[in-house]
C-alpha cells in the first residue's frame, strides 16, 4: 500500500470511537430493554457441504483458495439480495477536484452496492456524503454545520466539525470518516480528496464501501432504547458499536469487503488484496507466526482490548487493516459475507463478542481463533516476510 493509504486509514474513524472512551476491566452490559436486533441469516449459519465447500475443519486444505471464494461470495450475495432504499446525498467542495473515478455518481453507486450487500440488517434511511480538499476545509465544516442546524441533531455538530481537520495532514485532506447520528436514522460519511491519488482502492471506490459498512455497523443500535455498561449509560450508536468490536473485527469487515464491493473483476481484485498483508508497517504486536498471530486474535476478541483511546491509532487496533481484513476474508469464505455483519447485530442484543462470535459460527472464539491463525500464518508465509 501506498504512504498515501497509510495516511488515508490512520483517520478511517467512527465517531463513537471517538465518544465512547474505555470501560472498565471484566465489565458487562446490562440492559434496561431488551433490544431484538434484525438478522437475515440463519444462526448458527449451517455448515457448507459439497466437494468445494470450505469449514473450520478443512480451511487449512483451501488456503490459497480464500479470496477468490470470497469476492465471488460477496459478488453472489449483492446480485441475490435486492436493492435497499436510502437517500445518498452527495456534496463536493468547489475547488475539490475526485480521487474516485467517476466522482459523485460512482459514491452513490458503490452505497447501493454496499447496501445491498447488508440487505436485511438495520440500515440508515439517508446518508450524506462531503467530499472535500485542503482549499475547501472550511466550506466542508460549515456545510456540516447546516446540515447539523437544518436537521436537528446538533449534539454531533462539535465532533464532526473538528473530524474533518483530521482527515487532513500537511495541507493534504485523503482521510475518511463515517458516523451514525444518533436517534434519527441519518449516516454521515467525509471523504478528504486530493485530485492525484494512485490508489486503486481510493479511485475504485473501496473507500467508499468501507465507509458505508463502518456506518452499518453502527446501524445495528438504531432503535436501541438504552443500556448501562461498567454501572455507566452507554453512549450513542456509534460508541457502543466501538465498545462491543473486537480490534480485528471492526476494520477487518469494512477493508476486506470494501474492494470486494467496489471492484467487479477478480484479477483486478486479486492483484489489491495481495497488498494488503503489510500495509501498516513495523508493528509490535505480532511477528505473524502462528502463535504470535493467536495471540493477537484471541486478544483481540475482548470487549476491553479495544476501546479508544487506549487501542485507537496502537498496532493491536491498526492490524484490523491488514490482519483483520484477512481473517475477515478467511470467514467469508466460510461462511459468507454477512455473517460478519451479524456479529455486530448480536451484539446489538447484547451479547458479548466471544458469546456473539458462538451464536453466529457455532465455534468458540478460542477454537476459531487458533484455526483462523493457522490460517493467517500460512498466507504470510506464502506472502513472504515484511518488506521492511
Amino acid at each position: 500500500m501506498t504512504h498515501r493509504l497509510v495516511a488515508l486509514l490512520t483517520t478511517l474513524v467512527l465517531i463513537g470511537v471517538l465518544v465512547a472512551g474505555a470501560p472498565v476491566a471484566n465489565a458487562r452490559a446490562v440492559f434496561t430493554k431488551r433490544f431484538v436486533p434484525k438478522i437475515p441469516i440463519s444462526l448458527p449459519v449451517p455448515t457448507a457441504t459439497g466437494p468445494n465447500a470450505i469449514t473450520f475443519d478443512n480451511v487449512l486444505d483451501h488456503v490459497s483458495e480464500l479470496p477468490e471464494v470470497a469476492w465471488t461470495r460477496v459478488q453472489e450475495t449483492i446480485a441475490a439480495n435486492a436493492p435497499v432504499a436510502i437517500k445518498t446525498l452527495v456534496y463536493t467542495g468547489p475547488n475539490t477536484t475526485y480521487d474516485i473515478i467517476g466522482g459523485g455518481e460512482r459514491i452513490k453507486e458503490i452505497i447501493e452496492r454496499t447496501a445491498r450487500l447488508w440487505s436485511g440488517y438495520s440500515q440508515v434511511r439517508s446518508v450524506t456524503v462531503i467530499s472535500y480538499n485542503y482549499q475547501d476545509l472550511d466550506w466542508a465544516e460549515n456545510k456540516w454545520e447546516k446540515l447539523v442546524n437544518n436537521r436537528n441533531y446538533p449534539s454531533y455538530a462539535i465532533y464532526r466539525s473538528n473530524s474533518f481537520s483530521l482527515n487532513c495532514h500537511n495541507e493534504v485532506c485523503n482521510g475518511a470518516d463515517a458516523t451514525t447520528t444518533e436517534g434519527t436514522g441519518d449516516g454521515s460519511i467525509s471523504i478528504g480528496q486530493t485530485g492525484d491519488s494512485t490508489d486503486q482502492f481510493i479511485q475504485v471506490g473501496g473507500v467508499v464501501s468501507h465507509e458505508y459498512s463502518h456506518v452499518v455497523q453502527t446501524s445495528q443500535w438504531l432503535g436501541f432504547q438504552g443500556c448501562q455498561f461498567a454501572g455507566k449509560p452507554c453512549v450513542p450508536q456509534g460508541g457502543w458499536s466501538n465498545r462491543f468490536s473486537a480490534c480485528w473485527l471492526n476494520e477487518g469487515l469494512v477493508n476486506s469487503t470494501g474492494n470486494m464491493v467496489a471492484i467487479d473483476n477478480l484479477s483486478d481484485f486479486l492483484q489489491w488484496d495481495h497488498d494488503k498483508y503489510y500495509g501498516w508497517g513495523p508493528n509490535t504486536a505480532t511477528d505473524y507466526s502462528q502463535p504470535s498471530l493467536f495471540h493477537y486474535l484471541y486478544r483481540a476478541g475482548t470487549v476491553q482490548d479495544c476501546t479508544y483511546p487506549t487501542a485507537q491509532g496502537s498496532d493491536k487496533y491498526t492490524l484490523g487493516y491488514s490482519v483483520g481484513a484477512a481473517t475477515a476474508t478467511a470467514l467469508i469464505a466460510i461462511a459468507g459475507p454477512q455473517s460478519l455483519m451479524a456479529l455486530f447485530a448480536r451484539g446489538a442484543g447484547g451479547e458479548l463478542y466471544a458469546k456473539a462470535f458462538k451464536s453466529v459460527y457455532g465455534i468458540s472464539w478460542k477454537s476459531a481463533a487458533r484455526i483462523l491463525s493457522e490460517v493467517l500464518a500460512a498466507e504470510y508465509a506464502e506472502v513472504g516476510p515484511p518488506p521492511f
